[in-house]
């Protein structure tokens, strides 16, 4: 009985510390599994935790980015702003009762506000303007001269008394926008490269002149009235004409070495006055002409004309020493016509001789058509037949007074 009781109590304590033993291995494995489980999910945590800062540092620096391209100007807008920071020059009033200076810096700016007279020698580096609406005048004998990239520009009425003058000089600028008075005996002169543009009037009285010289260029969108003056292009210069030049009373305009007219305004050449071209200079007309003055191609010019070319009765045109005239659209002589001296005229227009026309070619000179030739009724004399070669068309009346060679 002992021994069965001893024999049960062992089985069952063996029982227990097995029991005890399987619970300790599971709470073990359980614990195992949850401290696993826990490290794996810290992990998972932590490489999310670094996937977004890493994220929030990319959206940082792309955002810093974006700030720093947008704080920071475009190349261009860069130089817009250098420019405009270096035009933003305060210009400084100047009243009537001011005295105005006879020296403007670099980097000066002065309006004078009307009434002002400039008594001496005005030398200007910076710039001056002349206010719209407002009357300044210069005294005899004095001048303004441009100078060192300065810029002078009238907005209102400047009036040049007798004798005196402007000068515009190398890399310097003039533009009117007013009214420039040029009375007698006054000068306007330009040296150097420069740019002038008139956009205004500018009335210019007798015996005043206007000299532009080396490679001047002028841009006239305005008026020009010439009353006995003179106006002379030298040296390559430029005169663009998109608005009214008015050469009246015995006027003169000349283009000399290398210098260039191009008409696409109006130009008008009153009875008496000149239009000449000498030593290669060069005339465009864009736009029609009709002439009372005289015309002269001398030298190696050129006269290309390619709009309606209407020559009034009374007026003149001389083309001599090697001068040509090249037509591509339609040339109509009412008044006298000389081509002289190797000149040579080459019509691939219509050239047209009207009745009161006298026209004469001689010696060297020699017209060569490739378009229409028409005579209506005028005088067209040649010296030899080699003054006339026909390509093309030839029409209308012979004239009687052909001389002794007919086309």
């Amino acid at each position: 009985m002992i021994n069965k009781l001893c024999l049960f109590l062992g089985t069952t304590i063996l029982l227990s510390s097995l029991f005890s033993l399987s619970y300790a291995s599971s709470f073990a494995q359980l614990a195992q599994a949850e401290t696993s489980a826990t490290a794996t999910a810290a992990a998972t945590d932590a490489s999310t935790a670094a996937a977004t800062a890493a994220t929030a540092a990319s959206a940082a620096t792309e955002q810093s980015e974006q700030t720093q391209a947008l704080a920071a100007p475009a190349p261009e807008l860069n130089k817009q702003h250098e420019r405009a920071m270096a035009n933003s020059i305060v210009c400084l009033p100047i009243m009537t009762h001011e005295q105005v200076p006879l020296y403007i810096r670099p980097q000066q700016c002065y309006e004078l506000q009307g009434g002002n007279v400039i008594n001496g020698n005005l030398t200007v580096q910076g710039k001056l303007f002349i206010k719209a609406g407002r009357k300044v005048s210069l005294t005899s004998g004095n001048s303004i001269t441009v100078s060192n990239g300065g810029q002078f520009e009238i907005r209102g009425e400047l009036d040049l008394k007798e004798r005196s003058a402007i000068n515009i000089d190398h890399n310097s600028s003039f533009n009117c926008t007013g009214l420039l008075y040029m009375s007698q005996g006054s000068q306007f002169n330009t040296r150097g490269t420069t740019e002038i543009k008139n956009l205004g009037k500018i009335l210019i009285e007798p015996n005043s002149q206007i000299i532009f010289s080396d490679l001047t260029k002028f841009r006239n969108s305005g008026q020009i009235a010439l009353n006995t003056a003179i106006w002379e292009v030298r040296n390559k210069g430029e005169l663009n004409n998109s608005g009214t030049i008015d050469l009246l009373d015995g006027s003169r305009l000349q283009f000399l070495d290398k210098s260039k007219f191009i008409n696409a305004g109006k130009t008008n050449l009153n009875a008496q006055s000149q239009l000449s071209f000498i030593d290669y200079a060069r005339f465009e007309s864009r736009r029609m002409f009709a002439p009372k003055g005289i015309v002269t191609l001398a030298r190696n010019s050129v006269f290309e004309n390619l709009a309606s070319f209407k020559q009034q009765k009374g007026s003149s045109l001389i083309i001599r020493d090697n001068a040509q005239l090249l037509n591509n659209h339609t040339f109509e002589l009412s008044g006298a016509a000389t081509f002289t001296g190797s000149a040579r005229i080459l019509n691939d227009g219509v050239f047209a001789v009207k009745k009161a026309a006298q026209v004469h070619t001689e010696q060297m000179a020699v017209m060569i058509n490739t378009g229409t030739f028409r005579n209506e009724g005028g005088a067209f004399t040649i010296d030899n037949q080699n003054n006339f070669i026909n390509d093309n068309i030839v029409s209308g009346h012979e004239s009687r007074t052909q001389g002794r060679h007919r086309l």
